[in-house]
């Protein structure tokens, strides 16, 4: 089984997840065919969860339980200086991550209480965002559109 990171047209990371019912050989070559397509594969045990919800789903609930020290925008610059964004930026690009709950619910569930989602979380889903029942951390930014002068272009080409 695999799984991409997203964006997988962009990021070069793939998890390969070895499992008891994997031919080894298969395992193998889909490494291989990762590899020499420019993918990074990274071998993962089967366990709940994909490696990336182990890293980007508890950054976030992290972050969710910093609010009662920090405000959103605070804890994004704080991790915007070590990463490209913070966790609320994502978030609201986003509208908010079901998955969040989920995974960390199953993590809480069978690895024990510190994984249980922040309440604050089950507000912050794009299903509470479709219901405008969401709050909004403020944690945004303006990102400003760049003006990009027209390009004069043939109306028709001539192939010789």
């Amino acid at each position: 089984m695999t799984h991409f990171f997203a964006p997988a047209w962009r990021n070069p990371i793939v998890e390969v997840i070895r499992w008891s019912g994997l031919d080894p050989a298969l395992f193998e070559y889909l490494r291989w065919v990762f590899c020499v397509t420019g993918k990074v594969p990274l071998e993962t045990a089967d366990v709940a969860c994909f490696m990336l919800d182990r890293v980007f789903d508890n950054w976030c609930n992290e972050a969710a339980h910093c609010l009662q020290w920090a405000t959103a925008a605070e804890v994004d610059s704080v991790a915007a200086e070590i990463v490209n964004a913070g966790p609320f930026f994502v978030l609201n690009m986003a509208r908010g991550n079901p998955i969040i709950v989920e995974t960390n619910s199953l993590q809480a569930d069978e690895e024990g209480e510190h994984y249980r989602p922040a309440a604050i979380c089950l507000l912050y889903t794009s299903d509470a965002a479709d219901e405008l029942l969401c709050v909004d951390l403020g944690g945004r930014r303006i990102i400003k559109k760049k003006k990009i002068k027209p390009i004069n272009k043939p109306q028709h080409f001539t192939i010789p």
